[in-house]
């Protein structure tokens, strides 16, 4: 499995801080020592990547966040991507639908979130209505 950090903010200065939560997260695992069937975790052994991000540019954040995870897609069945703030969501998806699209695969997608995101859709996409776009 692969784990690829997304240290995004939304580049408003509101989220300052999450770029952090890729690490943290990561940092988290080393205390859990095995899984629900006793089986040892090592996160030393995770598969990890990281999309380097230019948080101040948003447009440029978004497309390196779409064209890196598209190709995570198209070549790592199982991926796992941990963000910074969610204004990462459309683009992710974005990659995700595309691929998807490219390969004849149909796609499904699971979201875990505390709030629905389906906003009426704004004139850039937000991280409060990339469900509805």
């Amino acid at each position: 499995m692969y784990i690829v950090k997304v240290p995004g903010i939304n580049g408003l200065g509101k989220t300052k801080g999450c770029e952090k939560a890729p690490n943290v997260v990561l940092e988290a695992l080393k205390e859990i020592h095995s899984n629900e069937n006793g089986k040892p975790i090592d996160s030393r052994l995770l598969d990890l990547e990281e999309i380097h991000l230019e948080n101040s540019n948003l447009e440029l954040t978004n497309n390196l966040i779409y064209k890196n995870s598209f190709k995570m897609f198209e070549t790592q069945p199982r991926t796992v991507f941990v963000g910074g703030d969610h204004s990462i969501s459309y683009s992710l998806t974005r990659g995700f639908f595309d691929s998807c699209q490219n390969l004849g695969k149909e796609p499904c997608l699971i979201v875990f979130d505390a709030h629905a995101d389906c906003m009426i859709p704004m004139k850039e996409p937000t991280h409060e209505e990339w469900l509805e776009n």
